[in-house]
């Protein structure tokens, strides 16, 4: 270090300090100085803090209040609604007095097994059945 003399010393250097969280929006130009523009927008957060516009509504107590909007009933034609209920429970009433034939029940349980038996036996290799197995 040839006699190099730092023209400034470090202490003397304004800190460059990156703001690498802040907002990029700048603030508002006002004329406002700075101090009474403080102490507006601080008056400001009080303000709208305690406004009825506020997201929570309390009462006077410091409790929540919710405002649940009165909703009139639709007008509805009652003899209507009461007839399609008369309808359902008749048509579900036929459904379930249907009687099945006991020969026709049956046969279709018959064929229901016997095409079920067949799928088995041909998917028989998926599940390691050896062929010399009885029944």
């Amino acid at each position: 270090m040839t006699g190099r003399i730092p023209s400034q010393t470090n202490s003397s250097l304004p800190p460059v300090r990156r703001q690498f969280h802040s907002s990029s929006r700048r603030p508002p130009m006002n004329s406002n100085n700075t101090s009474t523009s403080n102490t507006t927008q601080s008056t400001v957060h009080t303000d709208a803090s305690a406004s009825s516009e506020d997201i929570i509504i309390r009462d006077e107590t410091g409790n929540f209040r919710l405002d649940v909007p009165n909703m009139a009933p639709l007008p509805r034609d009652e003899a209507k609604d009461e007839k399609e209920v008369e309808n359902r429970l008749i048509e579900s009433y036929r459904k379930h007095q249907q009687h099945i034939d006991s020969n026709e029940l049956r046969t279709s349980l018959q064929a229901s097994l016997q095409s079920k038996l067949a799928s088995l036996d041909e998917d028989k290799w998926m599940f390691g059945e050896d062929d010399d197995v009885p029944f």
